[in-house]
């Protein structure tokens, strides 16, 4: 039992429930979030003790990495793609991206796919953003890399945080400010101008 990382967990957890209620959520960001927060969800009931959640827990953190982030980048650089607002199109997306990296990661054996599509998506989602003027959310999602890094590094601070809480937090920070904005873009811009 890891108290820290059931209590990082449950803070992702409702960061993504927080996030994917807003008005500005699109499906496919919904849809992402969903798997990251259904793979936090297990990780509060493994790391809690309450129940043995170990083999669910690591699947659904390993299709939050080859799928649900690559997705989530997709769906904030554009915002009009087919799997930001087709329910369809998105599940697809996921499902295809899903079974491809279960492939390389248990077929293949390559276990440093499911991290380098994770950091690799938000190394592409920074740059896009960055690209776009987007800098707020360019910050969230610098923000998730470092907390990436840190869990790659095996960072902990003592007995009070280990390296999964590194990675929970800094997914949860960077989703905040990876946000979709609370109007959309093209009202703000309506009313500044």
């Amino acid at each position: 039992m890891s108290t820290s990382l059931a209590l990082t967990d449950g803070v992702l957890l409702l960061t993504c429930f927080y996030i994917a209620r807003g008005p500005a959520a699109s499906v496919g960001v919904r849809l992402a979030l969903g798997v990251i927060g259904l793979a936090a969800a297990l990780g509060v009931l493994k790391f809690s003790g309450l129940a043995p959640m170990s083999g669910m827990h690591s699947f659904l953190s390993q299709i939050s990495s080859v799928a649900a982030l690559p997705l989530l980048a997709l769906v904030l650089l554009d915002e009009q793609a087919a799997v930001s607002v087709s329910a369809k199109f998105a599940w697809v997306f996921l499902v295809v991206l899903a079974a491809v990296g279960l492939i390389i990661t248990t077929g293949l054996g390559i276990k440093a796919y499911g991290p380098i599509m994770a950091a690799g998506s938000v190394m592409v989602l920074l740059v896009g953003l960055a690209r776009r003027g987007r800098f707020r959310q360019g910050l969230g999602a610098l923000v998730m890399l470092a907390g990436m890094a840190l869990f790659v590094a095996k960072v902990s601070v003592g007995n009070f945080l280990a390296p999964g809480d590194f990675l929970h937090l800094g997914m949860a920070l960077g989703l905040l400010g990876l946000r979709p904005p609370l109007q959309p873009a093209s009202t703000a811009r309506a009313a500044a101008g």
